[in-house]
Formats: structure tokens, sequence, C-alpha cells
């Protein structure tokens, strides 16, 4: 019942036998009065802070660079994939991102479903984000993972989280050498086989395959989707793609009133694109 009035904001919170519990934040303050509500960052929270700047002159956390989401999401991109997942468990993280040159690369997959870390139950998101985020780069942690319908185990050894953000993709076209474009007209995509320029200029290894993107209608529902130009399609549906007449193949198979998923690499990684049902469009 401890009150944070202003100028206590950062100041100590202690229990009734003087220990340090948290660090005074904020009150719930809609009408400007104080409600007797606050909230306080919890103390190992921030002695794990002090201990890093101290130790390194900064704050250190560990990486594993995933776009993670509960599964249940007021994001309907998030959420279509969260569907597609087929998880039945009651508690679980969705991966609908893995970032380029992160740990998690090569590990974790688009649609995997985390639901234990090093033996644990996961409880929500706020708790595997905070887990991480305490423990050393370096650290080699083990997540249970929901995975072709069915659970697998695999280990991650966290990095250090990148200094600056990777920038967007210009994706510019290749005029060198002209390519014989597939279109994928209800979507609004025409897409190639990409050259080692198109992989060059996109940021991509030269031994990636799948089916470059070349252009986007403007209004369409590839375009509203956040289709780029220079993004590799390498699964439709349920089926890998190599090349632009395989993406085409596997487009031409797809029911898009049903919904579609897409994988996608790109300079910033990985993400997965569930194409909505028509009813949800």
């Amino acid at each position: 019942d401890a009150s944070i009035n202003p100028g206590k904001s950062g100041g100590p919170l202690v229990d009734s036998s003087g220990r340090l519990v948290g660090i005074n934040t904020a009150i719930i303050s809609p009408t400007g009065s104080n409600l007797g509500i606050g909230f306080a960052v919890p103390v190992n929270l921030a002695r794990n802070v002090m201990t890093s700047i101290i130790d390194k002159g900064k704050v250190v956390r560990g990486y594993l660079g995933v776009g993670i989401s509960e599964m249940q999401s007021e994001n309907q991109k998030v959420q279509a994939i969260a569907d597609a997942s087929n998880f039945k468990g009651e508690n679980g993280i969705l991966v609908f991102q893995v970032q380029a040159g992160s740990p998690a690369l090569n590990v974790l997959q688009l649609a995997d479903v985390i639901t234990e870390l090093n033996g644990q139950k996961l409880k929500n998101l706020t708790e595997f984000r905070t887990k991480i985020a305490a423990m050393a780069p370096g650290t080699t942690v083990k997540l249970t993972v929901w995975r072709d319908e069915k659970y697998q185990q695999v280990d991650v050894t966290l990095g250090t989280q990148p200094e600056g953000q990777m920038a967007a993709i210009t994706g510019k076209p290749d005029r060198q050498q002209p390519q014989q474009q597939q279109q994928m007209g209800t979507l609004g995509l025409s897409v190639a086989t990409p050259t080692a320029a198109d992989l060059t200029a996109a940021g991509l290894a030269g031994d990636v395959q799948g089916a470059i993107v070349k252009q986007v209608r403007p209004g369409s529902l590839a375009f509203l989707m956040g289709f780029k130009p220079g993004e590799l399609i390498t699964r439709i549906g349920s089926t890998k793609v190599t090349n632009a007449d395989e993406a085409k193949a596997a487009f031409a198979k797809a029911n898009l009133d049903n919904g579609l998923r897409m994988d996608l690499i790109s300079k910033e990684g990985q993400r997965l694109v569930m194409v909505p049902k028509k009813a949800d469009r």
C-alpha cells in the first residue's frame, strides 16, 4: 500500500521488513488524483539491468531473433498463422518470423509453437521474453516446439541483440538480363526464377532457391498483404518451390478463396504470410 507520488518514481519499494522488492514506476491516475494503485519494476529485473551496466557498460540481453506472438492475436495475419499450426495445447508461443543471421535461423521454423523453455512449461509471451532476455549471450537453451503435428525438442544458443535495425529491401530489378516472369494475377504478383544478380541485390545467399517477387500491383491483395519486390517465395500452400515455374504451378493448384500459406525469405529474415480466406477479406 506504499503510495507513489510525484518525485517518487524510480524510488525504492520496500516491504514491512525494509527489504527492497521493486523500483517504483507509475500510478493509475485517470483523473489526475492518486487512486492508490501503483506499479513497480520487480527488483530482480532491475538487478539484472544494474549488473549488466556495471560489468559491461550497457544492458546486454539474450537474443533469439524471432517474431513471436500469443496464440490468440488481434492481428488477423498472425492469427491466421496460429490457426494454420493446428496447435491443440493450452499455452504456446507462436513463431511468425525468423530473422536473418539470428541464432534461431535454421533451428526454429515459421509456424512453430514454443511450449517449454528448458523443460519448464510456458505460461505466456511476457514470461518467455523475460526469461530469454535475462540469460547471457552464449547460453544454450532447450525449447520444446509443436511442429508438423507433433512435439519436438531443439537447442538454440542465444546471441547478442544487434545494435541497429536492418534496412528494408528495395528489390531493384535486374536490367542486365531479361527474365521470363510468371503472373499470379489473382494475387497481384509477378515472379521470376532469380538470377545471381537478383539474389545479390536482395542481400540473399547465392544458394537459396525460390521464386523472386519482381512486381507487386498497387492496390492488389499482395500489396495489401505487404509483399515487396526482392522477397523470395519458398513455399506456397504445402508445396516447396525452387523456381518461378513451380511457384506458378503451386499457385494454380491452390484455392485462394480458402486462404493460402506462403513462406518468404528476404534480407530481413524469414516470414510466413497467410492470405486470408475470401470471407475474411
